[in-house]
């Protein structure tokens, strides 16, 4: 594998890489990016310089590690060593990454392990079955997060998930500490990803008009557009990360719009929307719906006043996630809209009947929003921007709650 070279194009990831970092607080302090490119070429950037374009005696003249990896991981073209904050306090420590959420084994591995940057063997190895790992003493940084991956897109999304399990990990001693996945669960999510959900995004081709057996009104469309926005929306603060999560919005009493099945919220078009019955789980159209549109349908029909859904992974709603514990919202302006406290959803595998009742169950009458166990967390309004309302003010609140404690 290698990355065609087109400048304007990886400036503008690099750009968009940055930008979501910065969103996160990542330094660019020592930030480094490397990139296998065609004809046996590799980008180097370093902090703000200029992009540089080497070969393989430069590359390892930089780095004899980073030369090494791209030699023996050829299905990984990307290579990004950051200094995230929570990540860096566990590399202080010597910790390890756990997989207290579920999104690290799949996308990163069984768990970050902490290693000397001078270990090139051991390095390796760990390398082996994760895409990233914490490095202290390391040549190129002195101390740094390391994510391999096919694309810049995808190693954004590496280091986030480590520095959101690493923020869990830290701030849950506040309310009891978090709890690692089981082993099994951790194998098979990321056996899962690797072998399934990786590779289904850039295979997806959008839907059109013609994809839609029937004809769409222009208030429909509107309202399809509205969750194109809102789930890009959720990308640009920092609310989800790649193609977790999902939004929903009530078309009437029997039918629903949701987003579809591993798709990337920026790909999205009004069209790949797919309208589902809420009644019958049967859905229109090529695409299929989120997997987690059992109990998306399910609010829907217990609850008539509730218009639109929105489940996410944010970074400080996570950390309740990860202790397995629902939220007490503590925050003035949030608790006439939230009420006292969140509800809790025990863990269940993505997609089950089991995780659809919990869920369902968890949203009353007057608590409309809920923590979901080692996964992150789900809100619920009146229509679809009161919803994104509610989950923006979510977030804010454990924020809030943890800043309070930590005072």
């Amino acid at each position: 594998m290698a990355i065609h070279f087109e400048e304007d194009k990886i400036k503008r990831e690099i750009k968009h890489l940055k930008h979501n970092l910065n969103l996160q607080n990542v330094s660019f302090e020592n930030f480094t990016v490397f990139m296998r490119l065609e004809d046996q070429k590799f980008l180097y950037l370093y902090e703000d310089e200029e992009i540089q374009i080497i070969d393989n005696e430069a590359l390892k003249e930089k780095s004899s590690l980073i030369f090494r990896i791209f030699k023996e991981k050829k299905d990984r073209d990307v290579i990004v060593i950051s200094q995230p904050f929570y990540a860096m306090k566990m590399l202080a420590e010597k910790k390890d990454v756990e997989p207290v959420l579920d999104d690290l084994p799949q996308m990163v591995g069984m768990k970050c392990k902490v290693c000397p940057g001078n270990e090139s063997d051991i390095i390796l190895k760990i390398l082996q079955k994760n895409d990233a790992v914490l490095l202290y003493n390391f040549n190129l940084n002195q101390n740094g997060l390391l994510v391999l991956s096919p694309s810049i897109e995808r190693a954004l999304a590496a280091i986030l998930i480590v520095e959101k399990s690493s923020q869990a990990m830290i701030e849950s001693k506040i309310i009891g500490g978090a709890k690692p996945l089981p082993h099994s669960i951790c194998r098979f999510y990321r056996n899962n990803y690797l072998n399934n959900y990786s590779k289904v995004d850039k295979q997806v081709n959008s839907q059109n008009a013609d994809d839609i057996p029937r004809p769409i009104d222009e208030d429909e469309l509107c309202l399809r557009q509205q969750l194109v926005d809102y789930g890009i929306a959720l990308l640009e603060n920092n609310l989800t990360l790649g193609t977790w999560g999902n939004l929903s919005l009530r078309l009437d009493e029997n039918y629903m719009l949701i987003t579809p099945s591993a798709m990337a919220y920026d790909r999205l078009t009004p069209y790949d929307m797919v309208r589902v019955n809420c009644h019958t789980l049967e859905y229109e159209g090529r695409l299929k719906p989120s997997v987690e549109t059992g109990f998306h349908a399910a609010i829907y029909v217990k609850h008539k006043a509730i218009g639109g859904i929105i489940h996410t992974h944010s970074f400080n709603g996570s950390v309740f996630a990860a202790a397995n514990q629902d939220m007490p919202i503590v925050m003035p302006e949030a608790i006439p809209v939230l009420g006292p406290k969140t509800g809790y959803v025990p863990y269940h595998k993505a997609g089950t009947e089991e995780l659809a009742k919990a869920v369902t169950e968890a949203i009353t009458e007057d608590v409309w929003s809920a923590i979901m166990g080692s996964h992150g967390m789900v809100c619920c309004g009146k229509d679809l921007p009161d919803t994104f309302n509610r989950i923006k003010l979510m977030d804010k609140a454990a924020r809030y709650y943890f800043d309070m404690h930590s005072a």
